[in-house]
């Protein structure tokens, strides 16, 4: 199962590796005119027949399965070679389908799809889950009160395959969910889907008084949780995957499709009517024609196409750019991360306190930093929402958010209007996300000190004499214990009891399988990087406009020493805090660092086609391989500079270290721009670990000298 897959969005493209379940979804003006062919996902209900009996099940049981192994592989091939990216199957219990890991096979071997279950896990054998390792990429547990699905989350487990849950929360398994996680989280399950219940049994639905409950859950949940479509917005503000979905709609009938046991088209599993459906076209017919049935809701009580969704003037905007995430089929968002270094601890706690001074209060927030906004000159969005948490240690403000896209652009252009600087701009995060601490403390209380920081849940601590680093993971908001402003909180408390110096600001680390595996390896970097962190005296500053000619005009404001290529601009030894802001404020995307080497990473991909009549053009390739890139890149970076050259879907992506940043910069757009072909680019510091310990130790002994 290796290769990405491209899906037209409406106005936008997602690329879609299905042996990963990463998503690039990309906006620009070359994708404005771009609209679904196909739907994303198809559920399919292979079989109505089932090993257990539910009461809650909505299936009818006695209804046979019209599918054949063939029939089902003719429909769901079909289907791909229109544009459909994944198929999750379901029921029924599929495993129960007679024939259904030769289909799985199969479709696996034989098309691009990404193939998912959803299973009660009592017929998943330890050897049938070795005939279905390489075919699935998911496989999802119903979690019942009567079915094992502890012993066969651990087989798939250990034979090294993706596992999620899906538990269906009523009143009563509310009180049971926080166990439930926490026994997640020791398997090792990748994340959990909480279902709310569609049907006539009240007593079986959570009642709003429920909800509060329900988010405190998720909010304090040690592994990744998310929540079903069909919970709409009762839950708002929760994150969501993309702006597509920002007005609370489900998807189902636009973005999904079910397709039944008898052969029938839905919009969801709930619904009551279908459409006949043979073959795949016909699929894909009666969905673009059938579209306003399909955006319907169901009938059954519960669903959240019921209550009027949030206008449509409130959702969050869709900028230009290009988002990346991991999921299969799911509600997914990241961390948005934001520290502002100011140049005294008196500025940032002044800067921290006109933040939170309204915090507790959702609506009394927004409200005051409308009055902050507008008295710094800075435009608020429609859509403006509240981070998670906010922290002030020393001279660094960190705040901390969960969104699919950026939660707080503002608060990025305000650091800067109040003289601070961005050191870090986290924007769908999807690595783990922590405070990166350093204390100054004597030697013969360091032990002692760091035996306390390894008390903090997912701790990595490293002693050397006098001082110790802790990176300490974050979680959830204001008022969890793991929030980012509880863990700032107890970092000055063991500061103070143990008579040391601190300074600290957020940091990521990737996921590892194990949590014991997590915390050695992030011992293991931050060693390295305490041992390879140097003081550089070069900064940087990286800015992706909208398009080159804001990005020349700005060039020209700075002078020559800014160097600009398409829709970058790099600038050394930049200062000026009142140009970043401006730039900010129309709509650009903007970086700052202290540090000696820069990584680049471009995508260079084909000039697009234009639609016309008559045959299907050739698809467009790229004028070079990546022997060519290679060689070319060599010649204009130099020898210093490491290039690694790789294949996507349709492009080349290639990633340069070192090198004299400028030089690197314009041999990579120049490439794009000679050959009239398209490159999205990005750029970060080469060694980010080292690179903030540095900062760090300089401001734990500028608070020492005082």
């Amino acid at each position: 199962m290796t290769g990405w897959n491209s899906y037209a969005l409406d106005g936008a493209t997602l690329l879609f590796a299905r042996d990963s379940g990463t998503n690039i979804r990309i906006q620009n003006e070359f994708t404005r005119g771009q609209q679904r062919t196909a739907p994303r996902v198809v559920m399919f209900a292979i079989t109505n027949r089932c090993n257990l009996t539910c009461s809650f099940c909505s299936r009818d049981t006695e209804t046979p399965s019209q599918w054949t192994v063939e029939t089902a592989f003719d429909m769901l091939a079909g289907l791909a070679a229109l544009g459909t990216l994944e198929v999750a199957f379901g029921g029924g219990e599929p495993l129960a389908f007679r024939g259904f890991d030769e289909l799985a096979l199969r479709l696996a071997n034989e098309t691009m799809l990404a193939l998912h279950v959803t299973t009660n896990g009592v017929l998943l054998t330890p050897e049938r889950a070795d005939v279905l390792r390489d075919a699935i990429g998911e496989f999802r547990l119903s979690v019942y009160d009567d079915n094992p699905w502890q012993q066969t989350a651990a087989i798939l487990r250990e034979k090294g395959m993706r596992v999620g849950l899906n538990v269906l929360v009523t009143p009563a398994r509310l009180i049971a969910l926080p166990a439930i996680l926490q026994q997640a989280a020791a398997l090792g399950v990748r994340d959990v889907a909480i279902l709310s219940y569609l049907g006539d049994d009240a007593s079986w639905r959570l009642a709003p008084h429920h909800d509060a409950k329900l988010a405190a859950v998720i909010a304090a949940s040690p592994v990744p949780t998310r929540v079903s479509v069909c919970m709409g917005d009762r839950l708002d503000p929760l994150p969501r995957l993309t702006p597509l979905h920002s007005d609370g709609d489900c998807g189902a009938g636009r973005d999904f499709i079910v397709i039944t046991a008898d052969q029938k088209l839905k919009q969801c599993s709930f619904s009551d009517e279908g459409i006949a459906v043979a073959n795949a076209h016909e699929v894909v017919h009666a969905w673009q024609q059938q579209a306003a049935a399909l955006a319907a809701p169901v009938a059954r009580g519960g669903c959240a196409r019921a209550i009027v969704a949030k206008p449509a003037a409130l959702a969050p905007r869709v900028l230009d750019g290009i988002a990346v995430w991991n999921s299969f089929s799911a509600n997914n968002s990241g961390d948005c991360t934001l520290v502002g270094q100011f140049d005294t601890a008196t500025d940032a706690a002044a800067f921290a306190d006109a933040l939170l001074r309204h915090f507790a209060d959702e609506e009394t927030y927004k409200a005051g930093l409308r009055e902050v906004l507008a008295a710094a000159g800075i435009k608020a969005d429609a859509y403006l929402s509240r981070p998670h948490a906010i922290a002030q240690l020393g001279r660094n403000v960190m705040v901390h958010g969960y969104e699919a896209d950026d939660q707080f652009p503002e608060l990025r252009e305000l650091t800067w209007k109040r003289g601070g600087k961005a050191i870090h701009n986290g924007i769908h995060l999807h690595e783990q996300v922590g405070i990166l601490a350093v204390f100054d403390v004597a030697s013969a209380r360091a032990d002692a000190l760091a035996e306390a920081l390894w008390m903090f849940n997912g701790a990595a601590v490293v002693t050397r004499g006098d001082e110790v680093i802790a990176w300490l993971p974050i979680d959830g908001e204001s008022g969890n214990a793991d929030a980012l402003d509880a863990i700032t909180a107890r970092c000055k408390t063991l500061a103070t009891q143990h008579d040391a110096t601190v300074a600290g600001e957020l940091a990521t680390f990737d996921h590892a399988a194990t949590p014991a595996e997590a915390v050695a390896q992030r011992v293991q970097a931050i060693t390295h990087a305490m041992q390879a962190a140097q003081p550089a005296d070069e900064t940087w500053l990286w800015a992706t406009f909208k398009d080159a000619a804001t990005a020349s005009e700005y060039a020209l404001t700075i002078g020559p020493a800014a160097s600009v290529a398409d829709r970058y601009l790099l600038w050394p030894h930049a200062r000026s805090s009142g140009l970043f802001a401006r730039m900010l404020a129309t709509g650009a995307s903007v970086s700052w660092w202290q540090c000696a080497d820069l990584t680049f990473e471009g995508y260079w991909t084909p000039p697009p086609v234009a639609p016309q009549r008559g045959p299907k053009p050739p698809k467009p390739t790229l004028p070079f391989d990546a022997a060519a890139l290679q060689q070319e890149l060599r010649a204009r970076v130099g020898a210093k500079a490491t290039i690694d050259i790789t294949p996507t879907w349709n492009g080349l992506r290639a990633v340069v270290a070192g090198g004299e940043p400028r030089a690197v910069l314009q041999a990579l757009a120049g490439i794009a721009q000679a050959r009239a072909i398209t490159m999205w680019l990005d750029a970060h510091p080469t060694r980010e670990l080292p690179t903030q310990l540095v900062r760090l130790r300089q401001e734990v002994s500028l608070r020492l000298s005082k």
